[in-house]
């Protein structure tokens, strides 16, 4: 991640005491936005709170004829073996599931930096509308924001009847409050001096036959810039949010397994490049170890079906290191799975 006052990347010559020092310093002495995660919560569950009555009737109606579309192409295939096979070359109608960029907000003074973007996840016949996300609609560049129509995520592969309404909704509701929040934080520090940056992006990073991911990304920058993301997960198979707890099975130690596993990932980082620095068994400040992942911890599945944990800037590493990610191998999970 680049960005202005970025601190550099640290320097390999450093005794192992210097780095430890500069290391504890910076993690003091960050200035995270003062709008700060509890802050930010507290905003986006006010804000939800307002929007959620609307939300639900404006989708009940759309998602109705999606779930009977979806009975019919499900329903079709076993009735008849020539139109079966005629519709495995067919594209899964609609799509399905698509990022759909809905607003654009821009604002740039002396000491003011904002370029945001704020999706929703679309589906049935809303999905095949629009252009890939991240392309401007014309006059998505105004201060308040403005209506886009553009869309991330074609070419679902499967679908599957009797989707629940639930997941999807509960997703754009969550990432609509977060960036209006993000954004009213933002226009608070107008008044004030000094360089305030507020960028915020939104892109599926998974999209298979079993899972739809979508990463938002927040970077706020003061006197430095902090990073932050929100990875959200719907199973295509149910329409439902998937939670880490939702991947293995109940009463399983997989959070002390993949603990354990990132533990070591991190050990052989260090170790192979001095330059790599982890808040782990660092007896000068043991205040700042990582202990382990929450059920809370961000994760996704990349290309090969993976899981991938992400952590937040400064939650495990200091800023040098950016927001780390660890990819979990499946000898470690496959046993623990439902």
């Amino acid at each position: 991640m680049n960005g202005p006052n970025r601190p550099d990347r640290w320097r390999i010559d450093m005794n192992e005491q210097e780095q430890l020092r500069q290391l504890k310093e910076e993690y003091e002495n960050m200035t995270i936005p003062e709008a700060g995660r509890e802050r930010l919560q507290a905003g986006i569950d006010r804000a939800r709170m307002e929007k959620k009555r609307a939300e639900h009737a404006r989708r009940r109606s759309a998602w109705t004829a999606v779930a009977a579309a979806a009975v019919v192409m499900i329903a079709l295939p076993n009735t008849n073996m020539q139109i079966a096979h005629a519709m495995e070359n067919i594209p899964v109608l609609g799509g399905f599931f698509r990022l759909v960029t809905v607003r654009q907000y821009n604002y740039s003074d002396e000491n003011h930096d904002a370029e945001v973007e704020l999706a929703q996840i679309a589906y049935g016949e809303d999905a095949g509308e629009g252009t890939p996300v991240g392309e401007a609609a014309v006059g998505a560049a105004a201060p308040e924001g403005t209506a886009a129509g553009s869309v991330e995520g074609a070419g679902q592969e499967d679908a599957v009847a009797n989707l629940s309404e639930d997941g999807v909704k509960e997703i754009n509701q969550d990432m609509e409050a977060t960036v209006e929040e993000l954004i009213r934080q933002f226009e608070d520090t107008l008044s004030e001096e000094g360089y305030h940056g507020l960028h915020v992006t939104q892109e599926v990073v998974t999209d298979n036959a079993q899972y739809y991911t979508v990463k938002l990304s927040a970077l706020e920058t003061e006197a430095s810039g902090y990073e932050h993301n929100q990875f959200y997960t719907i199973a295509k198979q149910t329409g439902n949010v998937v939670t880490l707890a939702d991947l293995f099975a109940e009463g399983s130690d997989y959070i002390s397994a993949i603990s354990e596993n990132i533990k070591t990932q991190m050990k052989e980082q260090m170790a192979a490049d001095e330059g790599v620095i982890y808040f782990l068994d660092n007896e000068d400040m043991p205040e700042f170890n990582f202990q382990g992942i929450t059920e809370q911890t961000n994760f996704y599945f990349n290309e090969r079906g993976e899981l991938v944990i992400a952590f937040d800037e400064y939650e495990v590493a200091p800023g040098s290191m950016g927001a780390p990610e660890f990819v979990i191998p499946q000898e470690v999970t496959a046993a623990l799975l439902k």
